[in-house]
């Protein structure tokens, strides 16, 4: 297609569809009517030779042609908006940006209070929210903006996704300490003969690290009881003669709060990545990139 021949207004009308999901809201976005916006869309499907939208249920859903051009369009309006108008630096003391983080619970342990505390001593203004771990739906919500950041274990295979590996954690072990109990180590022997709380990881595909580390070494560990978050282990570990591996810093923060004893695993050799995710169309954003900077460097450090 001919520059040319492309009317460049049709672009914003485009993104306008595209992040609504809908004529009529987008119309409204645009401030023009909804026939000068159906219009609009006949002729970027004359333009693109392609529907781009097609009718779901009360809204409407992009085409792959259209989810295709949708990266590029937005990518271009962002160049263009840079260009015209200069972005003054990001002010924490000043703003009341809101950031939406999907930190998962050991993200909530070992990067929330050290960020909430730098926050505190810059006296920033910006706000933090929390999101609930959802792993399915995080690519979603990171590409609609609806989460800023996310921390898990491994990239999002997609161009239009970044990554940055921020922690590469070992593994420790947390078991019960009183009387007889007590422990410094555990033999990898000893290790697969207790029994074991173990992590249900949401969206994880294939086998955990643990199970893969043992099973290529044709091993296993006996699994007594799953949880969907580690937040349950030192509760019951404090009552029962399991034995749970975390992260060491999980370890070592749960044994302080619940009299609890920690010690690396006996897993030489396995380490678990800690990524830090977002989405590339934030790549420009002066606040975004204030954020994540300090996000990489608290993790260089806690």
């Amino acid at each position: 297609m001919s520059l040319r021949a492309l009317d460049l207004n049709l672009l914003t009308l485009f993104d306008a569809i595209y992040k609504a999901r809908s004529l009529t809201r987008a119309a409204e976005n645009a401030a023009m009517s909804q026939p000068a916006m159906s219009r609009a869309l006949a002729r970027m499907r004359h333009q693109f030779k392609d529907p781009l939208f097609l009718r779901d249920g009360r809204s409407i859903s992009p085409t792959p042609r259209a989810d295709e051009l949708a990266l590029s369009i937005d990518r271009i309006l962002r160049d263009v908006g840079d260009t015209l108008a200069a972005r003054p630096a990001f002010d924490p003391a000043k703003s009341t940006r809101e950031f939406n983080l999907m930190l998962t619970d050991y993200g909530e342990t070992v990067l929330l209070p050290p960020l909430m505390e730098k926050l505190e001593s810059l006296n920033s203004t910006a706000r933090i929210n929390v999101i609930a771990q959802n792993h399915a739906e995080a690519r979603e919500l990171l590409h609609f903006g609806k989460v800023d950041f996310y921390l898990w274990a491994s990239p999002i295979p997609d161009k239009g996704f970044r990554s940055q590996l921020v922690i590469e954690e070992e593994l420790w072990c947390l078991v019960r300490g009183n009387g007889k109990e007590r422990r410094r180590r555990l033999t990898l022997d000893q290790y697969l003969r207790l029994p074991h709380i173990v992590l249900d990881w949401p969206g994880w595909q294939g086998p955990r690290p643990i199970e893969k580390f043992l099973q290529d070494r044709g091993l296993k560990r006996d699994e007594y009881l799953s949880v969907p978050t580690f937040f349950d282990m030192p509760l019951v570990v404090a009552r029962t003669a399991l034995v749970s591996t975390m992260p060491s810093r999980m370890a070592q923060g749960f044994a302080a709060t619940h009299a609890l004893q920690c010690f690396k695993a006996p897993l030489d050799g396995l380490e678990v990545p800690v990524h830090l995710l977002w989405h590339s169309r934030q790549d420009s954003d002066p606040a975004h990139r204030w954020m994540r900077e300090l996000l990489v460097d608290l993790c260089a450090h806690v």
